[in-house]
C-alpha cells in the first residue's frame, strides 16, 4: 500500500510529496522529493520565477500585444511529481483592427505539464499539453516544450 501526502504549498516553493510504502512484511520505507515548478516564458524574461500552481501560464511569450496569449483562472486538480493538470480561461489578442486596442477572444481550457527536468530555476515541467473547448480566431499548438 502506498499513501502520498504533499508537504508546504508556497506559491514559488516546491512543496514536497511524501510517499510511504508498506511492504508485505509490514515494514515501512519512506521517501520524500520536490514536486516540479512551472514555468512559462523563461527564454524571454529576465525576472522567471518558478511557480506551484500558478493562476496563469503563458502560452506564448514576448514583449508584444500580438504575444498575449495565455490561460487565466488556472484551477489545479493534479500536481504530483510527474503530472500535473490545471484548468481555466484560455485568452489571446486577436489583434483585430489592430494588437493596440487588445481585444480578446477566450475559450476554456485544460493545460497539462509533463516531462519534470532539472533546470537553472531547479525542477521544472519542460512540456506541455493544452485542450480548448471552443474556438478562437488564431488556436496554438496544442502540445509544445517549455524553454528551461
Amino acid at each position: 500500500m502506498t499513501a502520498t501526502t504533499r508537504l508546504g504549498t508556497t506559491s514559488s516553493t516546491a512543496p514536497e510529496e511524501t510517499t510511504t510504502t508498506t511492504n508485505a512484511d509490514q515494514s515501512t520505507t519512506t521517501s520524500t522529493q520536490p514536486l516540479p515548478l512551472a514555468v512559462d516564458c523563461a527564454t524571454d524574461r529576465v525576472d522567471v520565477v518558478a511557480h506551484y500552481e500558478p493562476s496563469q501560464f503563458y502560452v506564448i511569450c514576448g514583449a508584444t500585444a500580438a504575444s498575449q496569449v495565455y490561460i487565466d483562472n488556472l484551477v489545479w486538480s493534479t500536481w504530483t511529481s510527474s503530472l500535473a493538470v490545471g484548468s481555466g480561461t484560455f485568452a489571446e489578442n486577436t489583434c483585430q483592427p489592430s494588437c493596440a486596442d487588445s481585444n480578446f477572444a477566450y475559450a476554456p481550457a485544460t493545460l497539462r505539464l509533463t516531462e519534470p527536468a532539472q533546470s537553472p530555476y531547479g525542477l521544472i515541467f519542460t512540456h506541455a499539453t493544452l485542450q480548448l473547448y471552443g474556438t478562437v480566431p488564431y488556436p496554438p499548438p496544442s502540445s509544445f516544450r517549455i524553454p528551461s
